[in-house]
């Protein structure tokens, strides 16, 4: 079996663009899943994810699991790519798994059933007082503040109650689509 290893371009060792400064983490997890992968009969080949509606039916199954720009503007041409190779391959995980997870009210959804999850607040366009609000709903002097749609640190602040940053974001500040 063939199993295509879903990446971003900035991830590969050869990528045409700059490279990430976590990309050895590519190499790593690849030079371990690869002789996993084998020692059941499977075949590990990384095929970038904007190209892998096009090479689905070449492959017995995708996993999506080194996409690390996805957020980075690219969610509905993400989600496109993946709907589309999912009429042709089996996507590990599925596509509505996956559209589910790419925004953190998913987080909302878990805590409902119970998960233990970080108290979170989402909010489309946070401003000043909605942080502050944050601050005393959770009893804390730190937030972590984060886009709704993103993966890893991208965007993310840290954030205290004492911060100077916090007296400066004024209605205009770019807070957009993050949740706390």
């Amino acid at each position: 079996m063939r199993i295509g290893l879903l990446t971003s371009s900035n991830l590969l060792p050869d990528a045409d663009r700059e490279k990430r400064d976590d990309q050895f983490e590519f190499t790593e997890q690849v030079g371990t899943l690869t002789p996993a992968m084998a020692s059941e009969g499977l075949e590990l080949q990384a095929v970038l994810w904007d190209h892998c509606a096009e090479l689905a039916q070449d492959f017995d199954a995708y996993l999506p699991l080194m996409v690390w720009d996805y957020f980075e503007e690219n969610e509905a041409r993400f989600i496109a790519e993946i709907d589309a190779a999912s009429r042709n391959t089996r996507i590990f995980n599925p596509p509505s798994l996956l559209r589910w997870n790419m925004n953190k009210s998913y987080l909302a959804d878990l805590a409902e059933k119970n998960a233990p999850v970080i108290p979170t607040l989402a909010l489309d366009a946070p401003i000043e007082m909605d942080i502050r609000d944050a601050f005393s709903r959770f009893e804390t002097d730190t937030l972590v503040i984060k886009p709704q749609i993103g993966g890893g640190a991208w965007r993310q602040v840290l954030l205290r109650q004492s911060d100077s940053r916090l007296d400066a974001a004024g209605p205009e500040s770019d807070w957009r689509g993050m949740a706390a």
